[in-house]
């Protein structure tokens, strides 16, 4: 994330706010929760600037344990267990503020097999939140969606989790359907690099460091 200037819309670097701006994208935790927002139609660039700003400053207090801005009281007494947060921006927020793709940010065509809900899918703003500790995660979506509120407008959210141990294991763990997740993953040595993970080379200069992600819902059908 990185500061705002001028007009260009892009998080505030969190190289200020932990020790390294790249941990929250690929550091393996137990719990996690995927948060999509919609702009409203009123919203203009400085309008996301000011949440941006918002959300800088709420990342910071919640990593360093403060939970004043849950104001549900739900993680009132829980710790961050390394939380972290990354938040990105859509081709559809881009396109609605009148700021021009990198190329590489194309909407994806629908796929053989597909059975996408709508409702469910699509964004203009994404939010990544993570913690070791489920009631501190959920005290701090409530804070996130309230700091955004006047802006944007919720339209998915996804919770996810891991075994206990997924912090500290080295390896992949099983999921619901007793399968090996993340077999092919990139491995956590390699995140800090360019290429599979971060963008490093490219066009515009304002996409530097930043990486392009793409999210797909596998529903588990158990009997």
């Amino acid at each position: 994330m990185r500061r705002p200037r001028r007009h260009t819309i892009r998080p505030p670097s969190s190289r200020s706010l932990a020790p390294t701006s790249r941990a929250s994208p690929i550091r393996p935790q137990p719990n996690a929760a995927f948060l999509a927002f919609d702009l409203k139609t009123s919203t203009v660039k400085s309008d996301l600037v000011d949440v941006m700003r918002a959300w800088t400053g709420l990342a910071a207090a919640l990593m360093r344990g403060d939970t004043s801005a849950d104001t549900s009281l739900v993680s009132t007494g829980s710790t961050p267990g390394k939380f972290t947060m990354t938040v990105g921006l859509g081709g559809a927020a881009l396109d609605q503020l009148g700021i021009k793709r990198p190329p590489a940010l194309v909407d994806l065509p629908l796929f053989p097999g597909d059975e996408l809900e709508v409702a469910a899918s699509h964004g203009a703003v994404f939010v990544q939140l993570c913690s070791d500790d489920a009631i501190y995660l959920g005290g701090a979506v409530r804070a996130v969606r309230a700091a955004a509120k006047r802006v944007l407008r919720p339209r998915w959210q996804m919770n996810g989790f891991r075994g206990a141990a997924a912090s500290t294991a080295s390896s992949n763990g099983r999921n619901l359907m007793g399968q090996i997740d993340g077999t092919n993953n990139i491995a956590v040595s390699r995140a800090s690099t360019g290429g599979p993970v971060w963008v490093d080379a490219v066009s515009p200069a304002w996409m530097d460091r930043w990486k392009l992600r793409r999210r797909t819902a596998i529903p588990h059908v158990l009997e």
